[in-house]
Order: structure tokens, then C-alpha cells, then sequence
């Protein structure tokens, strides 16, 4: 899964917050069967998308051990637009969402990992 996305920028905005920039690999064997002619991000690849830039931004791998809220407010298009992904974590809570380029909330999330 690690070709997936694309890391293009990263920006700390508070301690354990960073903001990144990314691109979906529209190529990516996930979306040849979700859909195919219409692809559209899974909603378990977006929650690894902000799960594995927390490990990024923490230096470790982690796991997910509760997700307590995580809301779908539209589909993640893999088009080629770069999307934001803001993630928060102090090492056991995190949260994210992911933003399209034109600032709308797709996607929010939050949980607990070790």
C-alpha cells in the first residue's frame, strides 16, 4: 500500500500537528475494483492515508485501537488534485480530515492508536 499516495509537502502547525499535502496514485491497484470506470477512495484507505501519516509524523508504526467518530461528507476522487490531510496526535489519540484542493471537508476522523 505504500504507493498509494505521494507525500508533497509537509507543515508542522502545532506540536503533534502537521498539515500535509498529497496525491492519490490514480493507477493504484485498489481502484481497479472500486470502481472500475468510476474510482472512488475506499473508506479504509483513507482512514490508513491519515493513520500512516501519523506514523510519519511520529516516527513509529501504530495501529488503530478504537475509532470514535469518523465521518464520510464525499466521496475522494482519485483525479489528480492534491488534497490536505491535517492530523493530530499526541501518540495514543489522533484525529485528521482530509481536505479537497478547493477547501471542502471530505473526510474526518477520530480515534485511538498504539
Amino acid at each position: 500500500m505504500n504507493d498509494f499516495f505521494t507525500i508533497v509537502s509537509k507543515n508542522s502547525i502545532a506540536e503533534g500537528a502537521y498539515s500535509y499535502v498529497v496525491e492519490l496514485n490514480a493507477g493504484h491497484k485498489v481502484f481497479e475494483g472500486h470502481f472500475p470506470g468510476n474510482p472512488i477512495v475506499p473508506g479504509v484507505m483513507s482512514m490508513m492515508m491519515i493513520r500512516m501519516l501519523a506514523e510519519e509524523s511520529l516516527g513509529r508504526t501504530t495501529r488503530y485501537t478504537a475509532v470514535k467518530d469518523c465521518k464520510y461528507l464525499q466521496t475522494i476522487i482519485p483525479d489528480g488534485t492534491a488534497l490536505t490531510v491535517n492530523v493530530t496526535t499526541d501518540g495514543s489519540a489522533l484525529s485528521g480530515d482530509i481536505f479537497s484542493a478547493d477547501s471542502v471537508c471530505l473526510m474526518k476522523i477520530k480515534g485511538t492508536i498504539e
